[in-house]
């Protein structure tokens, strides 16, 4: 279809040479766990056709939250742009509002919402068909951070010379390939440091993956695997949400981590890759989810209320002030009035919209280069 084709030229457009980030970071893993372990692993070319797979998630992604954002960013200027020379109009000739110049603001917040949810549901729609090489490339980035989390200077020199030699040529030809994601200098070998010695913001990004991977397990994965009977199902997700425990009790491992925490880590994070790379999801570690007592459920509960209760403050407050402000002295009228009105409104309406997506800080960081996750120099061994 045309405008099937239309699309995927768009999307071309739009992403660019950045769909190829999971290709890179399954490169980089590559070169990390030959480094520590001198051999390759059986499934590689297993992982590199769900790279493939992970990359048109991330062109997918990465496309609808652009677009996302460059809709709702047109839509709030053509709202200034409009409203602004009909307020002032209407305040300096004090005409009546016409009832056009309600509907116009109003239908742009609705395409605005609507923009929101068609947006929500094709990020689930992608998600959920690319679960399984979308988590494997989560994982994947997980274990190229810890990778950077540690020294690999005494890996490189546990390797024999010809090992030494094949880590060296790898590494050279990602930096050829890559030269502005891998740096050429290895003379200080800054970042090689231990977990127990990570700032706060470098352990807070491997929380997030973390979190992310269980995630995957936990709900997205029952949701591409479906059996097609209740009981299945739900032993399914059970099964899934043991499995998200397990990686979420590794939380507790970044928090207070000792200096082999980082090691343990990676080899967990790497049998794991190869339990779901070669379909052996028994063999996945597993643990019963914490049990939520009476306790812990009405503290949740009063959390979520507070939370709400905060956030319908901010959304309301304009509308709020506006109401209390008409029964006084002071109490505007005519068109200003009602403009202030719709804005109060509007002002209500993105202040959920923004808040019920809890990905937005994520949608933000995406359209952000990965450069800096990358730009150090660790990787490259002395000669």
């Amino acid at each position: 279809m045309i405008w099937l084709r239309f699309f995927n030229w768009l999307e071309r457009k739009v992403v660019g040479t950045k769909s190829d980030l999971p290709l890179i970071y399954y490169d980089l893993f590559r070169i990390y766990n030959f480094i520590r372990t001198g051999a390759d692993l059986p499934c590689n070319q297993i992982i590199a056709e769900h790279q493939m797979l992970a990359s048109k998630w991330y062109s997918k992604r990465l496309f609808i939250v652009k677009m996302e954002l460059f809709v709702i960013k047109a839509l709030l200027f053509t709202l200034l742009i409009y409203s602004t020379p009909v307020l002032v109009l209407s305040f300096i000739h004090q005409k009546q509002t016409s009832l056009w110049e309600y509907i116009i603001p109003t239908f742009i917040v609705f395409i605005a919402t609507c923009t929101f949810f068609l947006t929500k549901l094709g990020l689930e729609k992608y998600r959920n068909k690319y679960a399984v090489s979308a988590l494997i490339d989560c994982i994947l980035l997980l274990i190229v951070f810890l990778n950077k989390s540690t020294s690999l200077t005494t890996m490189i020199e546990k390797l024999d010379k010809e090992q030494q030699k094949e880590a060296i040529r790898k590494i050279e030809k990602l930096s050829k390939e890559h030269p502005d994601i891998i740096g050429h200098s290895n003379t200080k070998q800054k970042n090689e440091v231990s977990l127990t010695v990570l700032d706060l913001s470098r352990k807070q990004v491997i929380l997030s993956f973390l979190e992310d991977a269980a995630k995957y397990f936990e709900y997205y994965i029952p949701r591409h695997l479906s059996s097609g009977d209740k009981s299945t199902d739900d032993w399914f997700k059970n099964s899934m949400k043991q499995v998200a425990a397990a990686l979420r009790e590794k939380k507790k491992w970044i928090l207070t981590p000792m200096e082999d925490t980082a090691e343990y880590l990676i080899a967990k994070m790497t049998s794991t890759l190869v339990f779901v790379v070669t379909d052996n999801w028994h063999a996945l570690e597993r643990e019963e989810p914490e049990k939520i007592t009476y306790q812990k459920f009405t503290h949740r509960l009063l959390s979520s209320l507070s939370k709400f209760l905060k956030l319908s403050f901010v959304g309301l407050f304009p509308l709020l002030f506006l109401i209390i402000l008409q029964q006084t002295q002071f109490a505007i009228t005519g068109p200003v009035r009602d403009y202030a009105f719709i804005i109060s409104l509007g002002w209500f309406v993105l202040t959920f919209l923004i808040n019920v997506d809890s990905s937005i800080s994520t949608k933000i960081s995406l359209i952000k280069d990965f450069k800096s996750l990358f730009s150090s120099n660790d990787i490259t061994p002395k000669p």
